[in-house]
């Protein structure tokens, strides 16, 4: 585990980056001004708005910076959620949809997707599925210290808690339209979650979940376990979904 110190070494390091950058065009246009060293206070001065007015040097210095920001801030959001081991359960089925070219899901728009999950599966349920997660991965969790994602995925308590989502999910969309359109509000309520989530990207996301080795994995645990559980058969449950799906 990193120490304290490295930590705060860490914290803040491209911002760092940034005004050292800055720091050595300036020392280096002071330099190049100077008169045997010498540099009159007036003459920093002028040098300063002369800089603070080049938009081109301050877009060289600048906007790679900025892009390389985002960078870090996209790639250290993504990696807490490596952890999010519900999370990547409920991913798993439309994980290849992300990020790919225009048609695809954007990956910012996965925090909206979970809050409307854990609207329609209600705060316990959500909190009893994320523990359930939680502890089949450290029960798949070998030599230092990574999870088996193979068995991980097959873990009964993992399997059970996809089949929970799915069935909230089409419990939810008992009314196809109107939580459509719920869905839809919810997942372009962020202005900073990148492009427009469209009925498109709701479409190939709903259809991903409800694939056929979904509906297989179901289906092999036996209806007459899937009826004790839910009080419906799978057929009936998933059925109207599937229809306005074209599954």
């Amino acid at each position: 585990m990193a120490n304290l110190a490295e930590n705060l070494e860490e914290e803040g390091s491209r911002c760092r980056q940034v005004a050292r950058t800055a720091l050595g065009m300036v020392l280096r246009r002071l330099e190049a001004e100077s008169d045997r060293g010498v540099v009159s206070i007036e003459r920093v001065r002028k040098i300063a708005r002369t800089l603070a007015c080049d938009g081109a040097l301050l877009s060289v210095c600048c906007d790679k910076m900025e892009q390389d920001c985002a960078a870090d801030f996209s790639a250290r959001r993504f990696e807490g959620m490596r952890n999010d081991y519900f999370g990547r359960v409920v991913v798993r089925p439309f994980a290849g949809e992300l990020d790919v070219g225009p048609e695809g899901i954007d990956r910012r728009h996965l925090p909206q997707f979970f809050t409307a999950l854990r609207m329609m599966l209600g705060n316990e349920v959500h909190g009893q599925l994320v523990v359930r997660c939680n502890e089949a991965a450290a029960r798949h969790r070998g030599l230092g210290r990574r999870v088996d994602w193979q068995g991980f995925y097959a873990d009964p308590d993992v399997l059970a808690a996809f089949e929970t989502v799915a069935v909230a999910l089409a419990q939810s969309f008992g009314r196809y339209d109107i939580r459509k359109e719920w869905l839809l509000t919810i997942m372009n309520s962020n202005p900073k979650a990148g492009l427009e989530f469209t009925p498109r990207h709701k479409l190939r996301v709903m259809k991903a979940i409800y694939s056929g080795e979904f509906i297989q994995t179901v289906l092999t645990a036996g209806r007459s376990h899937f009826l004790e559980r839910w009080g419906e058969a799978p057929e009936k449950l998933f059925g109207p979904l599937l229809v306005r799906l074209g599954l």
